[in-house]
């Protein structure tokens, strides 16, 4: 500590700036490696649905696609300019690749580019599937265009040299105000109903949907020993408020303390809450926070090949942000936030602000024409009772966040309910030919739980659509 603070002090107000807005190569290259693998693994997973998600014949075809979303301002996407089944497939085995290249330090730049933009692609073409990772997966990819992160690890590094371990430039600064941002944003956003009553981690912990094992351990805990519930509520929301301010320190312990803290309570989140990749991408992100020792000791290196044109996209981006944070369109002029919002730059956090006091569970049930009743996602005969995990009864994340956002509305999407019915029929007759098994009609229930002040209550069944087939 004395050594660390002594260096600050001989370089004076400059090196106090490099310590609170740069970063150290070694750590921003084990973060490029840890967004290259996640990347890569996204990519892996979305694999597995990309007919369901992302084909012609799917559950957004082209023609509901175009009704929904080709008004809607910077909603392009490439996939759309071909009918081609193949298209989307293509892109998903470019962004895995794209993603293991970065991770090797291959061509980082470019892959960077290249999984961006087929990331975002894929975004558009099924806004109904988007979760807080793919937010926060495509803002870093976004930011590795102008992030060092190649200087060090790396298959093929630039040929400059240089012996400092320690940078900050505009894309470091940047980084590090972007998710100061985010968590300020969500900070502030747990001032409002249910949080600011001591009842936010028990209601979101009670969700049907997102509650795991270890989840629900910790409910019991907490409802066995209500003091422990506002400490709880107050943990989060100064985890999320007061531990970013760390990163700004200009001492590398406390920065790497700040780091650990919130990859901790982001491991926590992961292991209670059925989060998808949320947690692992934000782990990913705070690990270019945790400084190698004795790296304040060298001096820090400026980085001035910043053009006018790379400041102006990351201010956008950085701007973007912050409207989006304050839900305001009030730093980003309309043509500039056009262009933002196709480029998939807004962003923001609301982190379970308020909780989820609705909750539940969808059943996908069709009826043969021998009058079976079977369950069309897991293929076996229909059983009405609550799963003993609600999370575990979807095939994926993905798949909950579409028919909840599908469902939602009574008259949004009646042709996406109607193209789902669809898919979800061919596909079980594809793997059930036989004439006593096709079809003759398929239903969309939503068994639907609120919470009523102290637990989610009983559920309540509402038929959401029928389709009915010859």
């Amino acid at each position: 500590m004395r050594q660390t603070l002594q260096a600050i002090a001989e370089r004076g107000w400059r090196g106090g700036l490099e310590q609170a807005l740069g970063l150290d190569l070694r750590a921003l290259a084990v973060c490029r490696i840890a967004v290259g693998l996640t990347v890569a693994a996204d990519g892996c997973m979305r694999l597995g649905d990309w007919e369901a998600h992302y084909g012609r014949h799917g559950v957004l075809p082209p023609a509901q696609w175009m009704a929904l979303y080709s008004e809607v301002p910077g909603n392009h996407c490439l996939l759309m300019a071909s009918s081609s089944d193949w298209l989307p497939w293509l892109a998903l085995l470019g962004l895995i690749l794209a993603g293991l290249s970065l991770a090797l330090g291959w061509r980082v730049r470019l892959s960077s580019l290249v999984g961006f933009v087929l990331l975002v692609t894929l975004q558009h073409r099924n806004p109904l599937i988007l979760t807080g990772a793919d937010q926060e997966l495509r803002v870093l990819l976004w930011m590795g265009w102008f992030l060092p992160w190649d200087r060090r690890y790396a298959w093929k590094r630039p040929r400059e040299n240089e012996t400092a371990n320690w940078v900050w430039d505009p894309g470091t600064m940047v980084f590090k105000g972007q998710l100061l941002l985010l968590y300020w944003s969500a900070s502030l956003a747990k001032r409002g109903t249910g949080w600011s009553e001591g009842t936010g981690v028990l209601i979101s912990l009670s969700a049907p949907q997102y509650q795991t094992p270890a989840g629900a351990a910790l409910l019991h805990l907490l409802q066995t020993h209500p003091f422990l519930v506002e400490w709880c509520d107050a943990a989060v929301a100064l985890g999320e408020g007061l531990l970013p301010l760390g990163l700004l320190v200009p001492w590398s312990r406390v920065q790497s303390l700040a780091a650990l803290g919130l990859m901790a309570m982001h491991l926590g989140f992961g292991i209670c809450l059925d989060l998808d990749l949320f947690s692992v991408v934000c782990i990913s992100a705070l690990v270019a926070f945790v400084p190698f020792p004795e790296t304040t000791l060298a001096p820090a290196v400026w980085r001035r090949r910043a053009s006018l044109a790379g400041l102006w996209m990351l201010s956008l981006g950085f701007c973007c942000t912050l409207d989006s944070s304050r839900r305001t369109t009030f730093l980003v002029p309309a043509a500039s936030r056009t262009l933002a919002l196709a480029a998939g730059l807004d962003q923001r956090w609301i982190m379970f602000a308020p909780p989820p006091t609705e909750g539940g569970w969808h059943q996908l049930v069709g009826t043969t024409q021998d009058g079976r009743k079977v369950d069309l996602w897991s293929a076996a005969t229909f059983d009405d009772h609550r799963p003993a995990w609600v999370h575990a009864s979807y095939p994926n994340v993905r798949w909950y966040l579409f028919v909840l956002k599908m469902l939602r509305a009574p008259d949004e999407h009646p042709g996406v309910r109607q193209a789902c019915a669809d898919y979800l029929r061919r596909s079980w007759e594809r793997a059930h030919p036989d004439w006593e098994d096709r079809l003759r009609k398929v239903e969309l229930i939503f068994q639907r739980e609120r919470w009523n002040g102290e637990r989610f209550g009983a559920a309540q069944r509402l038929l959401l659509w029928t389709a009915d087939y010859p």
